[in-house]
Order: structure tokens, then sequence, then C-alpha cells
């Protein structure tokens, strides 16, 4: 026997349910009607269907029963047909609850990974870019700097992309002792020269032309002198090379993004609000060291303390919820032949809830896993803290639109951000 749930959402339920009633003018049979439709919506939102068994026979639905079951109201009493369900850590999870949470937590690698190489292009490819090679400054009209000078840290943006960071004196310089905050802005110009004068002289065929300027509380840390070149003085082009040797650099970058996004289930797309809160840190390293890391073996990022929520509605309820926390991770970013790279493992925890025909649900499981824009990203559940109780580990496809699902007793099923319908005999023994 095959249990289908159709990839679409079916209203025909609820439409069928307000015509319970007919159009009579009785009062109890227009609110018998609607208290259907209410018990209708709430079998859909636990993921399952109207049925046509005798709902009085039926014991009543709860978290953990599958199959026909009843939802009692006040004045009404409708069969709904719940969706298989498995066990997970002393309890249970139905196959849709399971389905979303997989569905989300593929679309949520995406993102992250994708945050991951931004982080590279961004820090990696421009930012330190600029601090080994030089800088250009006509290169930092698309970046928005924003800088505060009791702790050197900066903030830059660039499009989507934004990272945070502390620059640090690397090594006595300039009266300066290691380990200080560079206190002045090293992405201003006017850190290094200001009131800069063009003189224009000679002739059409042999002009001479000469440049002054006042010397800012930076000029010390230029290597070679000012570059300036170009006649006109509203385009001039400036070019500073730096001591990189002088300056270390130490991530520190809070972020957070929200976006809502559809998410696949059995019956239909699920709307699903994902809100991220990133920390990114890295220890403090020179700029040459650093620059080494990112085209050598990597440059370490610790992401501990960052977390994923991830709250599904249906029928614009809240009915799911999963946040996921890192507590340890050993990632890194670096530069290869196919260009950026972002790659590392992680211990966490995944805290699951749910609000589902009268029932709230809170439990946990704890996790470790491989996130890549490279090879394949997995993630194994368990029911312990110790990390030896596994629950079952999913596997996502390297274009990260699906995987599968791995339980401890071997079952397994697919999941996916595409057209899904769930069979019986999907699950593989």
């Amino acid at each position: 026997m095959r249990t289908r749930w159709p990839g679409r959402l079916v209203h025909v339920a609820l439409f069928l349910a307000l015509l319970v009633g007919g159009c009579g003018e009785d009062e109890d049979d227009g609110s018998r009607a609607e208290e259907e439709a209410a018990l209708a919506a709430d079998c859909e939102r636990a993921g399952g269907r109207l049925s046509a068994a005798a709902p009085e026979e039926l014991e009543a639905c709860a978290r953990g029963v599958e199959g026909d079951c009843a939802l009692r109201g006040d004045a009404a009493i409708v069969a709904c047909e719940l969706p298989p369900s498995t066990a997970m850590c002393g309890d249970s999870v139905s196959v849709e609850e399971l389905l979303l949470m997989l569905n989300g937590a593929v679309v949520a690698a995406a993102e992250q990974i994708d945050d991951g190489v931004s982080v590279y292009e961004l820090f990696g490819g421009v930012i330190v870019g600029m601090l080994y090679n030089g800088i250009d400054w006509n290169q930092l009209d698309d970046l928005e700097v924003d800088f505060d000078a009791e702790t050197g840290s900066y903030m830059i943006e660039s499009g989507a992309s934004r990272v945070g960071f502390r620059l640090y004196w690397a090594r006595d310089f300039d009266g300066h002792s290691t380990g200080e905050p560079i206190p002045h802005n090293v992405f201003a110009l006017t850190s290094y020269v200001s009131g800069i004068d063009v003189d224009i002289g000679g002739s059409i065929a042999n002009p001479r032309i000469e440049y002054d300027y006042d010397e800012g509380p930076l000029f010390g840390l230029i290597d070679g002198g000012v570059e300036i070149s170009g006649r006109d003085p509203r385009s001039l082009r400036i070019f500073t090379a730096l001591h990189a040797d002088a300056i270390a650099v130490e991530l520190d970058s809070l972020g957070r993004r929200r976006f809502e996004l559809p998410v696949p289930w059995a019956l239909g797309l699920v709307t699903t609000k994902f809100d991220y809160e990133t920390h990114i840190l890295s220890t403090r390293t020179p700029v040459p060291d650093l620059h080494a890391a990112l085209q050598g073996g990597g440059f370490a990022l610790d992401l501990a303390g960052t977390v994923f929520a991830r709250d599904y509605y249906v029928l614009e309820t809240l009915v799911y919820g999963t946040r996921d926390h890192f507590e340890a991770t050993d990632f890194a970013i670096k530069k290869d032949d196919d260009g950026a790279f972002f790659e590392g493992e992680y211990t966490g925890r995944r805290e699951v809830s749910a609000q589902v025909l009268g029932f709230d649900y809170e439990g946990s499981l704890h996790s470790r896993g491989l996130l890549s824009n490279r090879q394949q990203n997995w993630t194994e559940f368990f029911c312990d803290t110790a990390r030896t109780d596994l629950w079952g580990t999913a596997r996502h496809d390297l274009d990260l639109e699906g995987g599968v699902f791995t339980f401890d007793s071997g079952r397994s099923f697919r999941y996916g951000t595409g057209e899904f319908e769930w069979e019986e005999d999907q699950v593989e023994d």
C-alpha cells in the first residue's frame, strides 16, 4: 500500500468544509461550518489532509499519531489523515516536519557557503589585496568604509557583502608600539596626504607637472612615496604602497541578515523566514602572513556563536522552527585555480520546535558536519551531547538542491527543493 502526498497545497478541503452548513439560515450550522474549516486548517498545518473516514470512531489526533485520526472542536469533528512519522531521540517527528527541516537546511547550507565565499572575495581579495599590494585610491569608490578610531575597527561593505575587522601595529613602527590599534583610518587618503596642489607649467609640447601636498598622520606608513599621475586636478590617479609588514589584521565581524523563501514539502510551498546572525573571528595576523595563507593552505576562521534560524509558516501560521548554533568550528578561506574556496567542519546543536494540533513541542539535536563549496556537505545528528548516539545523517547533493537522509538504522529517503511527492516505499531499508 502506498500513501501519496501530492506536491501542491490542497485548499479544496477547506472550501468543502465551509459549505458543510449549506445555505440554511440556522446560526449553529454556520458556527459548525466555521469550526470545521478551522479544524481542516489545523489538519493541513500538521501536514495532513481531510479523510473520508468516520471521525467518531477514530482516536484523537496528536503528535506522533499517523494515519486517520479525529480533530474535535466544541461543535464539530473532522477526520484527518496524518502523514507517517518516525522516531527522533525519544520523541517522534512526521515525515513532513523532517522534510521541512531538511529542505530548509539545504537552502541554509547554500546561503552559508555563499557568505563564506563572499568573505574571501571582499576581505581576502579586496581588503587584504590593498594592504599587501598598495592602495589605488580610485578603487575605493565602490566601497563603503565605516571606521571607529577608538577601537581601530572597520566595517566595509561592497554591494551585499560586508565584513568587520581591526587593524593593529604588527611591530614597533613610527613611534607606535606592537599590538596597539592603528588610530587613523588606513583607507582614508587624508590619513596620508592632504591639500594636494597641482602645478602645470612648461609648454604644450613639453608639459611640466608638479604636485605638492601636506603630510598626514600615517604618511610614514607609505612605502616608496606617493605616486600621483594625471593632468586634470579633478581626476588624478593616486597610488600608495604600504609597509604591509607593519600592519596586523584581526577579523571580528558581526552580521545579521533576514529574508523569506518558499520551501517545498509534500503539500506545497511553505513560507520560510530565515534569520542569520553570523559572528566571524580570526587570530591577529601580519598582512604578509595573511596574504600567504590566503594563497596557500587557507586562512582560519572561527564562526562559533553563529546562529541560523528558520521559521516555517503554513497557512500564515508559525508551525515549525529550527535554530542551528555553531558551538565550535574549523573553517578556512583561500583561493586556488578554481577561484574562492570556503570549507570547514563544525559541531553544534539544532533546537527544534513545533506548534501543531494544539501541542507545543521543543527538543534538540546535537550536530557535527562539513560545509564546503567544493565537496559534498553533510551533517550528522546525535541524541546526546557526547555525539555518540547517532540519529541520522543528511548528505546534500553537490548542487545543493537536495540530498539523502539516512537514519542510523540504515533506512533513507530523498529530500529536495524542487517538486516532491512522498511515497511510503521511498523509504529504503
